[in-house]
């Protein structure tokens, strides 16, 4: 089963203001994670996405806030000592909107061609990280 096609149109933006294009993950697979800093789940999982988005030669792991302004946010990551290199805002939630998801967290793998190959709702452990990975890889 796929989800469609991943909206790489969205305008994101870094936790410091900068525009973050998400066509800058075109043609390879990545993962893509919507969490809100209120969010339990959210941030019992951040610690792990965020040490699996930053090993080098993986596949990248965008964690993309959902609607909140970006001093809370920043604020949150410095408090749990999480980096902003991977981290996005989307104010609008419009990944929310695209996904069809209310609630947090929700994760998203993308295969390399831009087909959403599995979105899984919930706390992620390391093997479904692992799972969704290797099937956003392998797709065709």
């Amino acid at each position: 089963m796929t989800y469609g096609p991943f909206p790489y149109h969205l305008a994101l933006t870094t936790p410091s203001g900068a525009p973050l294009p998400l066509d800058r993950f075109r043609g390879r697979p990545f993962v893509v994670n919507l969490w809100a800093t209120w969010c339990g789940p959210c941030r019992r999982e951040l610690p792990m996405l965020d040490a699996a988005a930053s090993r080098r030669g993986e596949v990248p792991i965008l964690l993309a806030d959902q609607g909140e302004a970006p001093a809370t946010v920043t604020q949150f990551l410095t408090r749990e000592g999480i980096g902003a290199g991977n981290v996005a805002l989307d104010p609008d939630r419009r990944l929310s909107r695209a996904f069809e998801v209310a609630g947090y967290p929700a994760t998203a793998f993308v295969a390399a061609n831009g087909t959403i190959v599995q979105l899984q709702l919930g706390e992620l452990s390391r093997a479904a990280l692992a799972d969704g990975i290797d099937k956003a890889r392998k797709h065709r």
